[in-house]
């Protein structure tokens, strides 16, 4: 503690040595693609992470799904716990929103590729952000 503070500083600012940069720079690309891959996986069963699940968003993810990659467990913890929150997340939303109509451009999203298939013409923009021709704005 410093001399007449009551306060503590609880984190420091940490650069990580030269040598480690190319390393964790690598890491996180990996994870990057390891958590890309976890909801494109379980998109389709975004309805499940809607209801109440105690504990980590991890816990959920390993019970649907086994890593993609063959990273350590406690990466992979940490990939699922990322991706486990982003779904959790996104399911909350869309009960609180009605989802969006899916665009006839979008390939990622199953019910993109189901409306694009049927010859549907959506109105509005899928959940990728993508515009269609009758969306407002």
């Amino acid at each position: 503690m410093r001399p007449g503070r009551a306060d503590q500083l609880l984190s420091y600012a940490l650069r990580l040595p030269d040598e480690a940069q190319a390393d964790a720079l690598r890491l996180l690309d990996a994870s990057r693609e390891v958590v890309i891959a976890i909801l494109i996986a379980l998109w389709p069963a975004l309805d499940t992470f809607a209801d109440a699940h105690p504990g980590p968003a991890w816990k959920q993810v390993d019970a649907l799904l086994s890593s993609p990659a063959s990273h350590g467990s406690r990466q992979w913890r940490c990939e699922a716990e990322v991706a486990g929150r982003v779904l959790r997340g996104q399911a909350a939303r869309n009960q609180l929103f009605p989802p969006h109509y899916p665009s006839p451009h979008c390939r990622l999203h199953s019910s993109c590729r189901n409306a694009t298939e049927s010859g549907e013409t959506p109105k509005r923009h899928c959940p990728s952000g993508e515009r269609t021709q009758g969306s407002p704005g």
